[in-house]
């Protein structure tokens, strides 16, 4: 038998077979009525997985239906809010044990060319109702063993977000911003099909902007 040279060994070593690929994903949409949104989004895994860079800008022109805050809002309170948006956002997690990896977090959110179908009955003072900016930086903790990070078939995920905007950042409003996106999944019928579980929250402060709720 031949012995491997020792440098293809190191290079295999240092390259890890289980390094994730790293992807490039871009989105175009565009309605009948005239709405559109479109974003473009990286995500790039260094050798042996030990640093996770993810990044995404996206812009839109998508109204929405405003029917006020609070558990007692009615149908009849509806109020059409168009506006356009552009958001840049960014993390880069550096692996610390196993599939556990933290770091920091960073979102710009900008919304403008805001205009109401009643703007009297918008309440003074609703933060975002005459559009602004939102930048927030914090911190990110992820727990990602699954099998593959685009087509998983089993194992789990869970991401901690916080985000914390205020006005020494650029933002135009000050609030905390708390996110948990957990996920498992389960191979079933000898792996051939599986089924995906998700459970998502986000938690904001008084005084998220309205196209942030």
């Amino acid at each position: 038998t031949e012995q491997a040279p020792v440098r293809d060994i190191a290079t295999a070593a240092r390259t890890g077979p289980g390094t994730r690929p790293t992807y490039l994903a871009a989105n175009l949409a565009y309605t009948t009525k005239g709405q559109w949104l479109t974003f473009l989004e990286n995500s790039l895994y260094t050798r042996q997985n030990q640093w996770w860079l993810w990044g995404r800008v996206s812009a839109g022109y998508f109204p929405l239906f405003y029917y006020g805050v609070g558990p007692h809002t009615e149908q009849a309170d509806s109020n059409l809010m168009k506006h356009r948006y552009l958001t840049l956002e960014g993390k880069a997690l550096r692996r610390v044990h196993g599939a556990f990896s933290t770091g920091p977090h960073y979102r710009l959110e900008s919304f403008f060319d805001v205009s109401w179908q009643f703007p009297s009955q918008i309440p003074a003072g609703l933060p975002g109702g005459t559009g602004g900016k939102s930048s927030g930086i914090g911190w990110s903790a992820q727990y990602d063993n699954r099998n593959s990070t685009t087509t998983p078939t089993r194992g789990r995920y869970l991401m901690v977000d916080y985000l914390h905007q205020a006005g020494w950042l650029g933002s135009d409003f000050d609030y905390d911003q708390f996110a948990l996106d957990a996920r498992t999944y389960l191979p079933v019928r000898h792996a051939r099909d599986v089924i995906a579980l998700q459970l998502y929250g986000e938690w904001n402060g008084a005084e998220v902007p309205v196209q942030s709720m």
